[in-house]
């Protein structure tokens, strides 16, 4: 049984693809809500941050430019050097959040493709 799993049989792929798909749309949109209220509380509460950070926002200034910088931000841990409770707990959630959608995105491309090859 288990090797049939990674023969490509239809099946498998008939459960495993829409449970990832539908978890992956799932994440994202959790994705928008944690990164909606971590540019909300730099924006309200470190306005030179969310400027330095090339004033980000989920779809009108969201720039590959401005993504790294926030990604740098999270990163580095930048967040720490403003002594905010609150966007400390925010950052450390987005951060984990980037980790585990990255892992979940290239799980879902491996298994695509050991399914379709």
């Amino acid at each position: 049984m288990v090797e049939n799993c990674f023969i490509g049989n239809n099946k498998m792929v008939n459960i495993i693809f829409p449970t990832i798909f539908l978890t992956i749309v799932i994440a994202g949109i959790v994705g928008l809500i944690i990164t909606h209220k971590f540019f909300l509380i730099l924006k309200e509460k470190h306005l030179e941050t969310w400027n330095e950070l090339g004033k980000p926002t989920l779809f009108f200034n969201n720039s590959i430019k401005n993504n790294l910088l926030v990604v740098k931000f999270l990163k580095t841990k930048k967040y720490l050097e403003l002594h905010d409770s609150l966007l400390t707990k925010k950052s450390q959630l987005l951060w984990k959040y980037y980790i585990v959608y990255l892992i979940l995105f290239i799980t879902t491309f491996l298994i695509l493709i050991i399914y379709v090859l």
